[in-house]
């Protein structure tokens, strides 16, 4: 039962702005998506999420260092309301959460191309 008669799709969006596009489970990454990046506003907690990405990185052997992402419009791009967040190829793994080393390897195992 829908407390306000909203469809399923629409309750799952996280803004309600319009404006802001969400992707959907499906959608593909954008083609210039980064292969791994973390979202931050620059705070101890994104740092710490970049950190642990940067050793999961390592431990998973790709070559590159996650991006840190700071701007706020590449950030809305990517549907995220809440930060850090943790982008792999180009989708939101996780947000909100700032993870260990381990959690982040294993988001990587199972979303890298």
């Amino acid at each position: 039962m829908s407390l306000f008669k909203r469809s399923e799709k629409e309750s799952s969006l996280s803004c309600s702005c319009g404006s802001c596009h969400v992707p959907a489970e499906g959608d593909a990454p954008a083609a210039n998506a980064p292969e791994l990046a973390v979202l931050g506003a620059g705070c101890s907690r994104c740092k710490e999420l970049l950190s642990a990405a940067r050793e999961a990185a390592r431990a998973v052997g790709i070559g590159s260092e996650p991006e840190y992402i700071t701007d706020m419009e590449t950030i809305m791009s990517f549907g995220v309301m809440s930060l850090p967040a943790l982008i792999v190829n180009g989708r939101v793994v996780s947000a909100g959460r700032v993870l260990k080393s381990a959690e982040v390897e294993k988001l990587l195992r199972e979303n890298l191309r």
